[in-house]
């Protein structure tokens, strides 16, 4: 459905003065309900952006939003993890660190609050639980730490009629080879996967349009490295 649909043409001219910092999803269906009014607005600058965004998917640039990087070259495909992702991944697990320890700290003292003969204090009660929620937030940032000893080597490659996968399994980095028709595409709970038969290698949002059509790009690139491969196998 489109998002401007229900919106009044006072309203699509707002949103169009600031079309810039729209998603790219949005930045579509907003030329599309404009088209679809007839509104005299000069969309040309919008399809330009749309067009810039198109071909970043296409040349697999928005892998830097799910922390990967694609270095290949002609009908090579070669995907590897940022320095920045894994640098990210190491201030996500330090502050995970500190604040899980505070929130297991404050959490300690309202379980002795309880049992204990101090007067109950509404608001150390509240300042403790919140620290402790704090701290809850901090636990999960540690996951974290399993995407970065998981990436480290981590390196996907495609070639005319293999797929390579360098990756670590329980916690030994170990390289792994399958076939291009061994590529899937899998979305659940709001994810989109990338897997090599049952391995899972890349994962997004598949409610985010630019990573699920990146990935999807990603897969279509390694499928084609297949067909190129059977081309030049017949003009041999």
């Amino acid at each position: 459905m489109n998002l401007y649909k229900e919106h009044t043409n006072r309203e699509l001219l707002s949103v169009f003065e600031e079309r810039q910092a729209l998603t790219y999803e949005a930045q579509i269906q907003l030329k599309d309900e404009i088209l679809y009014r007839k509104l005299a607005l000069d969309v040309k600058d919008l399809n330009n952006t749309i067009a810039e965004k198109s071909e970043a998917i296409k040349n697999l640039e928005y892998l830097k939003d799910l922390g990967y990087k694609s270095t290949g070259l002609e009908d090579t495909v070669r995907i590897i993890r940022m320095t920045k992702a894994s640098i990210l991944d190491i201030v996500a697990i330090v502050l995970g660190v500190v604040l899980s320890y505070f929130g297991l700290v404050r959490f300690i003292k309202i379980i002795f609050g309880f049992v204990g003969d101090a007067p109950f204090d509404l608001m150390a009660f509240l300042s403790d639980g919140a620290v402790v929620v704090i701290g809850y937030i901090g636990f999960n940032m540690l996951s974290g730490f399993k995407r970065l000893i998981d990436h480290m080597g981590f390196e996907l490659l495609s070639e005319k009629g293999f797929v390579r996968l360098k990756k670590r399994f329980d916690l030994t980095l170990e390289t792994k080879e399958f076939k291009p028709e061994e590529v899937a595409i899998e979305i659940n709970g709001g994810e989109i996967v990338l897997s090599l038969g049952n391995v899972p290698v890349i994962t997004g949002s598949s409610d985010n349009l630019i990573q699920r059509m990146t990935i999807e790009e990603l897969a279509l690139r390694i499928k084609n490295n297949e067909e190129v491969q059977e081309d030049e196998q017949e003009e041999a």
